[in-house]
């Protein structure tokens, strides 16, 4: 099971948060949690559709990838995910054999359920270098925002809105934990350092 220690997560936020100048970071404890003491963001009723629930790209060692999940609309066409895999990203696979320069692995990104800021990424398992992590990116801007969902738009939404964070389920099942993130607001996003898969999310604890 993929853990994220004491002293890797402390040099995950400092690279993110030299990497994302100018940035807010929501570093918070890091702890585990039930899924039914987490809030999650959820898109908001005026949220424009996705090109697709799902995207799916091959990451290769030696090269940088990315895959992107977009909204369309007729007046704006823009990010809702966007997954980097960096050259030297890819550590080892689900089996635990490493990855040489040149080998690949096709990564498939879906939306768990489709009125929340909650992804599953295959294959589980895969790992990551902690020296060269995966980045994650997530555009919210079209989120509801009665973040703490008691009816009203007020005061504590905005409160709990600077308590957004990814959160990480290795497992089905597996209680939830959080990890560094950064955001940008003026364009209401979230960026996170990535070690290995299966579930993220956005959510407020």
């Amino acid at each position: 099971m993929l853990r994220y220690t004491v002293r890797t997560l402390k040099a995950l936020g400092a690279i993110v948060a030299v990497a994302v100048a100018a940035c807010q970071e929501v570093s918070g404890p890091n702890e585990e949690v039930d899924e039914s003491e987490l809030t999650f963001v959820r898109f908001g009723e005026n949220s424009p559709p996705l090109e697709s629930d799902s995207i799916a790209f091959w990451a290769v060692r030696g090269e940088t990838r990315k895959g992107e999940m977009r909204y369309v609309t007729a007046e704006y066409n823009g990010k809702c995910l966007l997954f980097r895999v960096p050259a030297q990203a890819l550590l080892r696979r689900p089996n635990g054999t490493p990855f040489m320069q040149g080998d690949s692995v096709r990564i498939v990104i879906r939306i768990v359920d489709k009125e929340r800021f909650d992804f599953r990424f295959e294959p589980s398992g895969l790992i990551f270098d902690p020296d060269h992590p995966a980045e994650l990116e997530v555009r919210y801007l079209w989120s509801n925002t009665d973040y703490n969902r008691d009816g009203r738009q007020d005061e504590q939404d905005v409160r709990a809105a600077e308590r957004i964070r990814f959160w990480h389920q290795p497992l089905p099942g597996a209680k939830w934990r959080s990890i560094p993130t950064t955001h940008l607001p003026g364009a209401v996003e979230a960026r996170a350092p990535v070690l290995g898969f299966s579930r993220y999310a956005l959510a407020i604890d």
